[in-house]
């Protein structure tokens, strides 16, 4: 089937909330039933003791960008550079283990063809809500409340995704 039901219409939300420590949480639903996709949302946040927010209560805090992760074992930075700035890209950020291409959603088609054209096969790419200021997590109860509930709310079936403004340093995360 091509997932067509006569009378049924998808819609993208996006929805937006607070939990542990101030961290913003966007999350993405594609559903049929609007009024059931945000009482799930609203219940996990609810669950963790968490707020779902008002629309654009956390917009300016993210910015929408075309993202492309790629392992560096994939590319050097020198080449990676070579290929995606010519094509539109915006920045390009070390990760030890991975590079994290940024561009404007105009030009995300083009980059990805770049990359596709110069052999380069990203191992994840998507329009992402990247956060502009990062919420620094520091313990791991915290840690793993906000990853519990990252989790929780990816388990509720209309969520696409969920982006969030916390940063947890790989000690506090391996803590809990």
């Amino acid at each position: 089937g091509t997932g067509e039901i006569p009378g049924v219409i998808y819609e993208e939300i996006t929805y937006e909330g607070f939990a542990y420590g101030g961290v913003g949480f966007i999350v993405e639903v594609t559903t049929d039933n609007k009024t059931r996709s945000v009482a799930e949302v609203r219940a996990v946040f609810t669950k963790v003791n968490g707020n779902l927010a008002t629309a654009g209560a956390l917009a300016f805090t993210f910015h929408r960008a075309g993202q492309f992760l790629i392992a560096a074992e994939k590319a050097t930075e020198d080449k990676l550079m070579d290929v995606v700035l010519d094509a539109g890209a915006e920045d390009i950020k070390t990760h030890g283990d991975h590079f994290e291409v940024l561009c404007p959603i105009g030009s995300y088609d083009s980059v990805s063809d770049a990359l596709a054209k110069a052999g380069i096969e990203p191992d994840q790419s998507e329009i992402a809500y990247i956060p502009v200021t990062t919420i620094p997590v520091k313990d791991a109860d915290t840690a793993k409340k906000v990853l519990t509930l990252i989790e929780q709310l990816e388990a509720i079936d209309d969520v696409k995704t969920v982006f969030s403004n916390a940063e947890i340093d790989d000690s506090v995360a391996a803590a809990e």
